[in-house]
C-alpha cells in the first residue's frame, strides 16, 4: 500500500510492517498512487515508476522521469503496465524491466485510473481524457474513439466484456472496438465519484451537484436501474465483496465507518463500529484480499475487517 510518501508492506495476517521504501521525494507529499502485483513484484509510482521485490523489498528497476509518475487504478495485463501520469501523459511499459512502450500526450484529468478489455483478442484502454473518455489501442497508444463526458469523469472507468461504462452527469455503455452507444443513463444532477462491479451489475456512488448530498445506485449491464439509497458522506470508491457493496461513510468527513449495503435490494446489512477518525483518500481504495476489507486514513494508518 502508499501511505503518503511511502510504499509500505506488511504481513496480511497480522498487520505487522516487513518493509518499506520511500517512493515520493519530489513534489507533493503524497504519493497518490494505488500499487499492483506482478509476478511476485510490486509495482509502484511516486517519483517515477518502482518495482520491488514483494518479499524483501528489493528493487528491482526504477524509471526516473523530471515529472512525478503519481497514478491511480494502474493496471498490468501481459506484462505490460498501463496508466496515467501527472505530466500530461498516457504511458505503456515494460513491466520486467521498465523500457517504455509508448507514451502520448494526455490533457491531464490528474488521478484518475485506466481501464483494459480486448475485443477479438485486440487489447484497448480506456482513461479520462480531459473533460472526456479515451479508448486507445494497447499496441501502440492509438486513438480509438472519444467520447466527451460534459465534465470530470470522476467516476473512473468499468470494462465489462466488449463494452466500457464512464461517465459524468450521464452514464454510457460504449463498444471498445467500434465506438458504439450501446446505452446511456441520464442521472440528472447526480455525478458519480465511484464506481464497482460484480460483472453482472454495477454500483455507482453520487454526488448531488446541487445540494451535496450523497447516494448510492445500481444499475445492470444494459444500464437499467436495479435501486438506489442515500448514504452518508465519503469519497471513497465501493468496493463489492460476494453479495455486498462496500463503503465508507459518515454525517461529516469525520469519522467516517465501514459500510455494507446489499446488492440485491441495497438495504443497509451491516456497519462497522470503528470510527475511521479522518477520511480516506480518494485514490486509496476499499482492497479486498481473501474476503478481508484493508483501508487507509490519512493519518497513516491501516485497518483491517473481516467481511463475512
Amino acid at each position: 500500500m502508499c501511505i503518503r510518501d511511502s510504499l509500505r508492506c506488511v504481513d496480511e495476517a497480522t498487520g505487522s510492517l516487513l518493509w518499506s521504501k520511500q517512493i515520493k521525494t519530489t513534489g507533493s507529499y503524497w504519493t497518490g498512487c494505488s500499487p499492483a502485483l506482478w509476478n511476485d513484484n510490486v509495482i509502484a509510482g511516486g517519483t517515477g515508476v518502482h518495482s520491488y521485490n514483494a518479499d524483501d523489498g528489493t528493487l528491482n528497476w526504477h524509471v526516473y522521469t523530471s515529472s512525478s509518475f503519481d497514478h491511480q487504478g494502474m493496471v498490468i495485463v501481459n506484462d505490460t503496465i498501463y496508466f496515467r501520469s501527472t505530466s500530461s501523459s498516457y504511458v505503456s511499459l515494460d513491466a520486467s524491466d521498465g523500457s517504455q512502450n509508448w507514451m502520448i500526450g494526455w490533457t491531464i484529468q490528474p488521478l484518475m485510473p485506466t481501464a483494459y478489455g480486448e475485443v477479438n483478442g485486440v487489447g484497448y484502454c480506456v482513461a479520462p481524457y480531459s473533460y472526456s473518455e479515451q479508448c486507445v489501442t494497447a499496441a501502440s497508444g492509438s486513438a480509438v474513439w472519444t467520447q466527451s463526458c460534459g465534465g470530470n469523469a470522476y467516476g473512473n472507468v468499468i470494462i465489462i466484456g466488449e463494452y466500457a461504462y464512464f461517465g459524468n452527469t450521464t452514464i454510457y455503455k460504449k463498444h471498445l472496438q467500434t465506438g458504439t452507444n450501446a446505452a446511456t443513463y441520464n442521472l440528472g444532477t447526480w455525478q458519480p465519484l465511484g464506481m464497482t462491479t460484480n460483472g453482472e451489475d454495477m454500483v455507482f456512488f453520487l454526488r448531488n451537484t446541487s445540494t451535496y448530498t450523497y447516494k448510492l445506485i445500481c444499475l445492470d449491464t444494459n444500464l437499467n436501474f436495479n435501486w438506489e439509497t442515500n448514504v452518508g458522506y465519503s469519497n471513497e470508491h465501493p468496493t463489492v465483496v460476494g453479495d455486498y457493496v462496500w463503503i465508507t461513510e459518515g454525517a461529516s468527513i469525520s469519522p467516517q465507518y465501514l459500510t455494507a449495503y446489499s446488492m440485491s435490494d441495497g438495504s443497509k446489512a451491516y456497519t462497522d463500529s470503528t470510527a475511521l477518525n479522518t477520511y480516506n483518500p480518494i485514490w486509496g481504495g476499499i482492497v479486498n484480499v481473501n474476503n478481508r476489507l484493508y483501508v487507509t486514513n490519512n493519518n497513516g494508518n491501516l485497518f483491517c475487517f473481516e467481511s463475512q
